[in-house]
């Protein structure tokens, strides 16, 4: 149940079939009773307030704008919720799933658990009602809430009843499991008259732009039917020469390649009576297209063949099918009357253009490559993918494929309705899997392309360098205004469209990352596709937009990449007789990323001074969390062995190629929340859980490697050092009781000395606790996680 629903004395759900309650009157009462949760929930998606509240508002304008289309087939608030999570969704293009590293649940939990528990712990939804939101099933959201409780160590019975004193208490203790910080705002900055009057210009513009496009419709239908008999009347028994396409070659990194999609012409004549069709050997869907008579498209989307999914001998098909025409796609432009943007553009001009680009293009199909060459301390070979995109506006559809360049894809998403469905491809294996979540960086990448609207904000900021050609298509180049900002974009536009045809990402003289359409095909069919049980999975990528999969071993294996500017390997200088690295500064030139998203451990060479040290495994590159110690001669760091498992890793700066990884203190899955060094530098305090007996304050003796327990907690966190090493503080529950508290306790006996509630709203400890006499502010004191780059911590 939302949390701040009025007692009404009548549901507003009646209100929106009702045409006694004007949309105006039925706004007022949506924002009163719902605006604030949903702007709540938006600002934990989203991380953003203004984005939050235009997701909230929209939400709400939208669902007035279709409110007779509203039956009550659920309940108002859910719809709500899933309208406000949908514009979410595409406000972020799906990045908002990918939450930031301060959370802890974060780390440990896939994003769409952590929104399930979210709905269900916070929200007081229902399985049904959260499988109603995230278009999944019932059985599949009570898995994912089940592993994610077990996770967190957390019981969701009773979370949703609403009454109950307790359950009131166990959703905050939640909250604080999920990493809600207690200064995150919790509602919006607008007065709820202000949100009202936001609300109706949206829906206004909602009905202004529905009628503009009904008008459009009309107007193009008459003038095509005029069009048609006047051409018949001015070229009657003349031939009609077919105008030639001159398309110029593109000059960018990878040479793009030009694409025509012929349409399967249908014959009638061909096709055969049965209602299915058996796969004979070395027959494709185009020559069963042409005997019977269905475009290939048709055929796909009947039979439910996936882009890139081949088909088989004595395979069945179904082609008892209605045959029509299909229109020719547009290979190389969308000119369709634009008048072209020129070199002397303004930039209002460009501006407005990328914002229509949205509206422009309703369907094409295209093939990116995403080439990731990292930051500036990333000296190792490019990370690359692959991207073939089927979109489709009108259906609220996309379809994405990717994988290496190399390679055949390795991934499967699929958007439809505001909820999406990912699967991994595994060589071998003929049917989709289901599942793999944390692939979509590359595909949402290339898909944020055909939302230029969002990126027409930059535009202000920038200029015009230039003229390109990008996949055939005529580019204006822009870039940043500022000489040497720190970090730019640099875009090129489509001159007609607007769309993006690639972006490149610069920190500083580095270039970071080079995203670029290489196919573009406007205007082609697209087939909506929906995964069966026995779907089959892609063999190769597609040759275009009908889906036909590529010849095996056909790929953009040999692309040369151009060295990425500021990229070069550093000088590695042998450190002087005598040099001690504990007190200098630390870097790290990392050469081998196992991944960009710190799933595993990094290789390093690590410099202090100057001066190489040596090379190891070490932290992924993003994040950089990492504790030196206080005399400066370790450092250690956590990283990720499997999506269970978060440990630590630590080495000294003598010895910098022997990396120590303790083992887990029990058998079983291991996760590290928060760990601290001993003011002797000789030891670490951490708090952890293991899988198989629970969560507790550790004690990691880093002279043996072996980890002792010293207090057993739950959602333990802030932990703190007394001065001599003595003592240690930490905040926590512990069973049987739910409250938080401060713990101090003596180290070497492992004794509780100290307790008492503390005070989560305020973010105090009581005065009588020993931290006052520490010289911290505690526990708003954190260990900085950045600081093993200076000398000591």
């Amino acid at each position: 149940m939302l949390d701040h629903a009025p007692a009404l004395s009548s549901s507003p759900d009646w209100m929106m079939q009702s045409r006694q309650v004007s949309d105006r009157a039925l706004i007022e009462i949506l924002v009163q009773t719902y605006y604030t949760d949903l702007y709540r929930l938006a600002l934990i998606l989203l991380r953003d307030a203004p984005a939050s509240r235009r997701a909230a508002t929209q939400a709400i304008a939208v669902a007035v704008d279709n409110r007779y289309r509203f039956w009550g087939h659920q309940p108002l608030r859910v719809w709500l919720v899933t309208l406000m999570v949908s514009t979410s969704r595409q406000a972020r293009l799906l990045a908002f799933l990918r939450f930031a590293r301060r959370d802890p649940a974060a780390e440990l939990l896939g994003p769409y658990d952590r929104l399930s528990l979210i709905l269900v712990s916070i929200y007081g939804l229902t399985i049904a009602e959260v499988s109603a939101v995230l278009g999944a099933s019932e059985r599949s959201i009570a898995k994912r809430l089940e592993q994610a409780a077990a996770k967190l160590h957390i019981d969701l019975k009773g979370l949703s009843d609403s009454d109950s004193p307790e359950a009131s208490s166990r959703r905050e203790q939640v909250k604080r499991q999920l990493g809600f910080a207690q200064e995150r705002r919790a509602h919006d900055d607008a007065g709820l008259a202000e949100v009202e009057a936001e609300i109706d210009l949206l829906l206004a513009a909602r009905r202004r732009k529905g009628r503009n496009i009904f008008l459009t419709k009309v107007t193009v239908t008459y003038a095509g039917v005029f069009a048609f008999f006047a051409v018949l009347i001015s070229f009657a028994g003349q031939a009609i020469p077919k105008a030639a396409t001159t398309i110029p070659a593109p000059s960018s990194i990878i040479q793009a390649k030009t694409l025509t999609v012929q349409a399967t012409p249908t014959q009638a004549a061909h096709r055969t009576p049965e209602p299915t069709f058996f796969v004979r050997t070395g027959e494709g869907i185009d020559l069963i297209s042409r005997e019977t008579g269905i475009d290939v498209y048709s055929l796909r989307e009947a039979n439910g063949l996936i882009p890139g999914a081949p088909l088989r001998p004595g395979e069945k098909l179904i082609v008892d099918l209605p045959h029509e025409s299909i229109p020719e796609p547009l290979p190389s432009t969308y000119e369709a009357g634009l008048m072209p943007l020129t070199g002397v553009s303004k930039m209002e001009e460009i501006s407005q253009r990328m914002g229509l680009g949205a509206e422009i293009v309703k369907k094409v199909w295209i093939e990116g490559t995403v080439i990731d060459y990292g930051p500036p301390d990333y000296t190792g070979p490019p990370v690359d993918h692959r991207v073939q995109l089927w979109f489709s506006r009108d259906d609220d559809y996309w379809l994405a494929l990717s994988g290496p360049f190399s390679g055949v894809p390795d991934f499967l998403a699929i958007w439809n309705y505001g909820f999406i469905s990912e699967y991994r491809i595994d060589p071998g294996v003929e049917h989709l899997l289901s599942g793999d979540e944390g692939q979509l960086d590359a595909p949402t990448t290339v898909l944020g392309f055909l939302y230029p609207e969002g990126w027409a904000s930059l535009v202000t900021g920038m200029q015009v360098i230039g003229v390109d050609h990008v996949a055939g298509l005529r580019a204006l180049v822009l870039d940043s205004v500022e000489e040497r900002p720190e970090r730019r974009e640099r875009l090129w536009v489509d001159s007609y469209t607007g769309i993006l045809l690639r972006t490149q990402t610069w920190n500083g003289d580095t270039l970071e990352r080079d995203v670029m359409l290489t196919q573009v095909v406007y205007l082609a069919p697209i087939s909506v596709f929906r995964v069966r049980n026995n779907s089959k999975a892609p063999s190769n990528f597609a040759r275009g937009p009908d889906g036909e999969p590529l010849p095996p071993l056909a790929s953009l294996a040999g692309v040369e990449f151009p060295p990425a500017p500021g990229h070069n390997p550093w000088m590695q200088l042998p450190p002087p007789a005598g040099f001690d690295p504990a007190g200098s500064p630390l870097s790290f030139e990392w050469t081998d990323l196992a991944g960009f998203f710190g799933s595993e451990r990094d290789r390093v060479n690590v410099f202090a001074g100057g001066y190489f040290l040596g090379s190891t495994y070490f932290t992924d590159i993003y994040s950089q969390a990492c504790l030196r110690s206080p005399d400066g001669s370790r450092v250690a760091f956590l990283y990720s062995s499997n999506l269970m498992n978060v440990l630590l890793g630590w080495f000294r700066l003598d010895d910098v190629s022997t990396l120590h990884e303790p083992l887990p203190p029990a058998p079983g899955n291991f996760y590290i929340n928060e760990y601290v060094f001993a003011p002797d530098s000789r030891s670490l305090a951490m708090y952890g859980c293991v899988s198989t007996v629970g969560c507790a304050v550790y004690l990691l003796d880093m002279e043996n490697d072996v980890y002792s327990a010293l207090l057993e907690i739950e959602t333990g966190n802030r932990i703190a050092w007394s001065p001599g090493g003595e003592y240690l503080a930490v905040l926590g529950v512990q069973k049987p009781s739910n409250d938080m508290k401060i713990f101090v306790l003596e180290v070497s006996t492992g004794e509780i000395v100290y307790t008492s509630n503390y005070d989560w709203i305020t973010g105090t400890v009581p005065d009588d606790a020993p931290t006052h006499t520490w010289g911290i502010d505690y526990p708003n004191y954190r260990y900085d996680t950045t600081s093993c780059m200076e000398q000591g911590t």
